[in-house]
């Protein structure tokens, strides 16, 4: 298994479980959040994915998925979204926020992360919204961080122009409103 490593943080814990990584240095190119280094890796590796990847950050065992629960799974070879099942899950005035399903992280699709981190351009939201299914859903099922285990066959379901968009889109800011949304639709994309 390729393991596809955002490294925004100097932590090295993933070197207890493999040496076969890609590491994506924010140090050189600090856009896009993980999400434009995920959408780089497919795109240049498009023709020649490995059969299994891991995207994931360098610190997701501090942030997103403790190391019992990714000994569970660190072996699959399906689609594995990779998260705690230790996420906050509340409601508010307007109803459940977000909430567990059989494993599987849901928040309430109302875009609330663009308050804080906006979009290039309303245009840029409306078509991204658009062309990821995000108008149709009330909840987006995600893990959040966007750490998953990948087949190949799951990511080539998409085009290559698909991903290049997707890059394209974050490319222009540290945290980009875009990336989030990207974040939010892995999930729905790649299962």
């Amino acid at each position: 298994m390729k393991w596809i490593l955002n490294a925004y943080h100097d932590n090295e814990d993933y070197k207890q479980y493999t040496n076969d990584v890609v590491l994506y240095d924010k140090k050189d190119k600090n856009v896009g959040s993980n999400i434009y280094d995920y959408m780089c890796y497919i795109v240049d590796n498009y023709d020649n994915l490995p059969e299994i990847m891991l995207f994931g950050k360098t610190n997701m065992f501090k942030r997103h998925i403790t190391k019992e629960e990714f000994e569970k799974v660190k072996d699959n070879k399906i689609f594995t979204p990779l998260l705690t099942q230790h996420h906050r899950v509340y409601s508010d005035q307007e109803g459940v926020v977000c909430y567990y399903d059989e494993g599987m992280y849901y928040e309430r699709n109302d875009y609330w992360y663009l308050r804080e981190h906006p979009t290039r351009t309303v245009n840029s939201m409306q078509e991204l919204k658009k062309m990821l299914g995000m108008n149709d859903r009330k909840f987006n099922a995600f893990a959040p961080g966007a750490c998953y285990i990948v087949p190949r066959e799951n990511i080539l379901r998409h085009s290559k122009e698909f991903y290049v968009k997707l890059r394209d889109y974050c490319n222009w800011h540290e945290t980009p409103g875009e990336a989030y949304l990207i974040e939010r639709s892995l999930y729905h994309l790649w299962l």
